[in-house]
């Protein structure tokens, strides 16, 4: 096993800044951090490409997805610009209540984007605060990101369902305007808050950067081997263990490469039961994280990008 990779700290420059509407991104991570994958690219992506046209200001952690130090050569509790964006990296004793009303009254904004339903800190405490009417009454954007999916649902399942219970019956979700990245996640959205939300349909941003690259040339398939490529969050949602349980059967050289961040430990203990129970054919190894600038050429060595999702 190799170890975790950092990448270098966000450059500290401002590109030119819209000055159009003003909007509050509230993240749990964003650049320089990597681990939580997906969401953070696309987050990223975003400001790219609309940050001309809309001011962004970001509220996050001032911490990468599963460590216990904050990021280095970063000034926590600071606006910092970040690209198209003013990024304010928040220490843990930042995400009180009283401490992000103040962010809230004093950060001149015209709409909050929520990047997550389920964020402690960063969703469920700033609708609380807006139920209570204690944060200025502009138009919040929430967007789930999949996670109404019953295969994401299940993780932690009854604390989920009392929570949505309870969102529900205290009206934090009232009046927001949902954002759902398919017809189908839309589906789940209107499923349990109601068909007269106001949901809006809007796929992720894609990466600009990747599409201005140019790709690696293909890997040549070995005629009874399989090279096999696992990319993502080591939690139950990504279904690493279900992944596993497939190469059970196969015949040939099969060999999995498991690339990605343990956020849930305890799973990853499970999963490594079942590769202890593989066949001797199957050979798997843990890389560890891979930063996003080696994405592409992690995935083009193998001959098979191999992601099971429980949502998706």
């Amino acid at each position: 096993m190799t170890g975790e990779r950092r990448p270098m700290p966000v450059a500290q420059h401002h590109a030119h800044a819209g000055t159009g509407a003003k909007i509050l991104i509230l993240t749990d991570y964003y650049l320089p951090g990597y681990k939580a994958g997906g969401p953070l690219r696309t987050l990223s992506n975003m400001v790219d490409c609309l940050g001309d046209e809309y001011r962004f200001r970001m509220l996050t952690r001032d911490r990468d997805l599963g460590d216990t130090e904050p990021y280095q050569e970063i000034l926590a509790d600071s606006w910092i610009p970040v690209g198209k964006a003013e990024v304010r990296y928040l220490s843990p004793q930042a995400l009180s209540l009283r401490s992000l009303r103040t962010l809230f009254q004093d950060t001149e904004h015209d709409t909050v984007y929520l990047n997550s339903f389920f964020s402690p800190a960063f969703t469920i405490k700033p609708l609380f605060l807006r139920r209570l009417g204690l944060i200025p009454r502009v138009p919040f954007i929430v967007f789930p990101r999949g996670e109404f999916f019953l295969g994401a649902l299940s993780n932690k399942r009854l604390k989920k369902r009392a929570y949505l219970g309870l969102a529900r019956m205290l009206k934090l979700y009232q009046g927001v305007i949902w954002q759902a990245s398919s017809t189908s996640e839309e589906e789940q959205v209107r499923r349990w808050f109601g068909k007269q939300v106001s949901v809006v349909v809007a796929p992720e941003f894609p990466s600009v950067i990747y599409k201005a690259k140019k790709g690696p040339s293909l890997r040549e398939k070995v005629a009874g081997h399989l090279k096999l490529v696992f990319l993502s969050r080591i939690s139950r949602q990504k279904n690493l263990s279900g992944a596993l349980t497939m190469l059970k059967d196969l015949r040939g050289e099969v060999q999995l490469n498991i690339y990605g961040p343990l956020e849930d430990k305890k799973y990853w203990l499970r999963c490594q039961k079942i590769i202890d129970s593989l066949p001797r054919n199957v050979q798997v190894r843990y890389w560890g994280s891979v930063t996003p600038d080696k994405v592409i050429d992690v995935i083009a060595n193998h001959d098979l990008f191999f992601l099971p999702t429980l949502g998706e």
